[in-house]
C-alpha cells in the first residue's frame, strides 16, 4: 500500500487471545492489510515456540496462523535461546527494523 508498514507488538500472557481471535476473523481480517503488518513482542517466555506457555504460540495459533501476514513480518523473541542471547538478538532484530 501507499502508506508504508504497520508496526504492531504484541502482548504476553492469555489476556489478548481473544483479541487475536477477533483480528482474526471478519470483518477485521479483509480489513487490515495482513502484508504491511509487522509483528514483534514485547515480552517472551524462555521456552521453545512449540511451548504452549510461549508468547508466541499464543499468537501463531490464534492469530498469525489464520491471517495473510508474511512470515518475515513475524518478529518473534527467540525464547529457545539462553536468555542474554536471545535479548542481544532480538535488540539487533529491533534496531535493524526501525533504524534502517
Amino acid at each position: 500500500g501507499s502508506r508504508g508498514r504497520f508496526s504492531v507488538a504484541l502482548s504476553g500472557g492469555s489476556t489478548p487471545g481473544h483479541l487475536y481471535r477477533l483480528l482474526a476473523a471478519e470483518p477485521y481480517r479483509a480489513q487490515i492489510p495482513w502484508g504491511e503488518v509487522h509483528l514483534f513482542w514485547g515480552d517472551e517466555r524462555c521456552v521453545p515456540p512449540s511451548d504452549p506457555g510461549s508468547n508466541y504460540y499464543l499468537a501463531r495459533e490464534t492469530l498469525i496462523s489464520r491471517v495473510p501476514v508474511p512470515p518475515g513480518n513475524v518478529h518473534r523473541v527467540r525464547g529457545e535461546l539462553e536468555p542474554g542471547r536471545a535479548a542481544r538478538a532480538y535488540e539487533q532484530e529491533i534496531q535493524g527494523f526501525f533504524c534502517d
